[in-house]
């Protein structure tokens, strides 16, 4: 394999980039800062878009878990007041333990990911 020498990379750079600084090690050093520069902002972007989507998500699931309990809190009342009426009541026991099972398994899944790296 070829070694790549310093004077080959500087061969390949634009006459602009060396004139900054005047010497390789000083434009070579300038252009390691711009692009460490460039990747900061690039992990900051992305973790402020990952916070920006987990907080929609986090709103969509309080939103579907309020659906959830009202659902439930409606049909209780309307079977207690017998405008709904089942051949078994075990119907209602049923959709109840089901919508608080649904969110505890929703809490479980979104304390595990949201918080994955507080809590490994």
């Amino acid at each position: 394999m070829n070694e790549i020498k310093p004077e080959d990379i500087a061969a390949k750079l634009e006459p602009s980039v060396l004139s900054k600084g005047g010497s390789f090690e000083e434009s070579y050093t300038s252009l390691q800062k711009d692009s460490s520069i460039e990747e900061s902002y690039l992990r900051n972007k992305e973790n402020r878009d990952i916070i920006i989507m987990r907080k929609w998500w986090g709103y969509s699931v309080l939103l579907f878990i309020g659906v959830i309990v009202i659902f439930d809190i409606t049909l209780v009342i309307l079977y207690g007041f017998n405008v709904l009426s089942f051949s078994d009541s075990n119907v209602v026991i049923a959709v109840v333990v089901d919508g608080l099972l649904k969110i505890v398994g929703l809490g479980y899944l979104i304390t595990k990911n949201i918080f994955e790296k507080v809590f490994p």
